[in-house]
């Protein structure tokens, strides 16, 4: 899949929590990232560096897209 979508977007950029543990994975493919408060932010792509003011600004503006906290019993 990963060559898929770098075949056919040359320039891409997203965002994980930084305690996502697939973040290793992330970190080996993309081209640069940056860490927030509860995000980082990768970018894959030659513009991502010229970029990454707006990243930066747009991934810490959006609200979480999953999120499934961990439920607990008082047994």
């Amino acid at each position: 899949m990963w060559a898929a979508i770098t075949r056919d977007h040359t320039d891409l950029f997203w965002r994980s929590r930084s305690d996502n543990t697939v973040n290793p994975w992330y970190f080996q493919r993309a081209h640069g990232s940056l860490s927030l408060d509860k995000w980082v932010v990768f970018w894959y792509g030659m513009k991502g560096h010229d970029m990454m003011a707006f990243y930066r600004d747009y991934c810490d503006n959006l609200v979480p897209t999953f999120y499934q906290p961990i439920a607990t019993t008082d047994d």
